[in-house]
């Protein structure tokens, strides 16, 4: 988690998360670029965040273990997670193989995202947007 008191970001290259579950182990598996109490805080450029979010999805409960009453898989991280921020923007970046959701604001404020393109395969669990 970070806390970023008021600034600008420029994603201008690749942001590439961790390939592995196990990588994540001693971490909060729920996080990945989380920011917290932030404000006015812009993120933007034309880089790419890539959550590489494949071996996540094959052990993802509800992917091909949705029918596994006893799934017992990790919580894949949010790829950018925004909570309790005031006046965030995220504009002009690429978003792709989130491990579970690409883009989260939970209890934000005047909160803004434009020009973003969210990209993975169709056969991950998280594409039902």
């Amino acid at each position: 988690s970070w806390f970023v008191p008021r600034r600008a970001g420029q994603v201008s290259g690749n942001i590439i998360a961790p390939d592995s579950p196990e990588d994540w182990e001693r971490r909060d598996g729920g996080k990945w670029l989380h920011f917290f109490q932030v404000q006015d805080l812009t993120v933007s450029g034309g880089g790419v965040i890539d959550g590489r979010g494949q071996e996540w999805w094959a052990q993802a409960c509800k992917g091909r273990h949705r029918n596994d009453k006893h799934c017992t898989a990790p919580e894949a991280p949010k790829a950018l997670h925004f909570e309790e921020c005031h006046g965030v923007r995220v504009q002009g970046v690429t978003l792709q193989n989130g491990q579970q959701q690409h883009l989260t604001f939970t209890r934000c404020s005047n909160a803004r995202a434009s020009f973003l393109r969210v990209a993975s395969p169709e056969s991950s669990p998280g594409t039902d947007g």
